[in-house]
């Protein structure tokens, strides 16, 4: 089953597309790359945007990074526990 919200053009998994505080565009999806598994996050619309291009290992990396944050700041902020996710209860 995969967790993709939708698919590109060229038929690649989507599996974000949100806007941020600033009103950035940010979209995480599947590569195309022949040569192993490897995903795009891009910030910006399409045409402007700049793109990093991460293997597995690099995208858990950043995964776990943000749900260290998301953790900290529930910590932080009890009050704010109705909107802040904690990690694991995606």
């Amino acid at each position: 089953m995969s967790h993709a919200i939708d698919k590109t053009p060229r038929g690649f998994a989507m599996y974000a597309d949100l806007r941020d505080s600033y009103d950035n565009r940010i979209r995480v999806q599947e590569s195309s790359a022949a040569s192993g598994e490897f995903c795009w996050v891009f910030v910006g619309d399409p045409g402007d945007s700049y793109g990093v291009h991460l293997d597995v290992k690099s995208a858990c990396v950043i995964a776990d990074a943000l749900l260290s944050f998301i953790d900290d700041v529930a910590q932080r902020r009890p009050e704010e526990d109705d909107r802040v996710m904690k990690a694991g209860d995606r």
